[in-house]
């Protein structure tokens, strides 16, 4: 799973609505949820296209994800350390291109991943002024077991997930050391190239879901 949500920034390089009653579930709740939404998500491919009924599907199963994430957030912390760099048109468009990634990537390839897996979901741990819910993975076959950690931060309209670990490993923590390393050697204009060159690439392979 965590090449799922890592494999749109590791490749950069080389070309990232629920109701209110839900949202505000205790964050152990809302994990259990979150996986069953992504369970919904049709995935499809370049060479099998997804179908009409199928992309309509994933219309509403990308919407009920996207209730889960602060993706202001998200895309606010990977880029915090390198914000200055950026002009404000640029930073608008790195973080539409950055969520929309996230969501073409991330949304049915962990999906396939959560739909093969075993999984065991522990009790909601107190963490600053949020809390993580650990999952632990098991897809036996392949020798995959991965520990998972959500970080949920409350918010005025209930709980949404601000970062992801993997075996220990923050997202966050990843993401802007990849595009401090970007930024360096290809400045800013590179940077949103780059980001524009997996999106179209994405797009291309993905049919555009949904």
């Amino acid at each position: 799973m965590r090449s799922c949500f890592m494999m749109l920034g590791l490749t950069l390089t080389g070309v990232l609505a629920t109701s209110a009653q839900a949202a505000n579930e205790d964050p152990a709740a809302r994990t259990h949820n979150l996986i069953d939404a992504f369970k919904n998500v049709r995935k499809g491919d370049e060479a099998k296209p997804l179908a009409a009924a199928d992309r309509q599907a994933n219309v509403t199963a990308f919407s009920t994800l996207d209730g889960f994430f602060d993706y202001d957030r998200i895309t606010g912390d990977a880029i915090a350390p390198q914000k200055a760099n950026l002009s404000a048109d640029q930073l608008q468009r790195y973080k539409q291109m950055f969520k929309e990634l996230i969501r073409l990537v991330a949304y049915p390839d962990s999906g396939a991943f959560l739909k093969r897996a075993q999984l065991n979901v522990s009790p909601a741990q107190a963490a600053g002024q949020g809390q993580t819910v650990a999952m632990d993975c098991k897809i036996p076959a392949d020798d995959i077991e991965t520990k998972v950690v959500f970080t949920w931060t409350k918010e005025a309209d209930g709980w949404r997930v601000t970062d992801v670990a993997f075996d220990g490993s923050s997202l966050i923590k990843d993401y802007q050391n990849q595009f401090g390393r970007i930024i360096t050697k290809e400045k800013a204009t590179g940077f949103i190239a780059l980001l524009e060159k997996r999106l179209a690439k994405e797009q291309k392979e993905r049919q555009a879901i949904p």
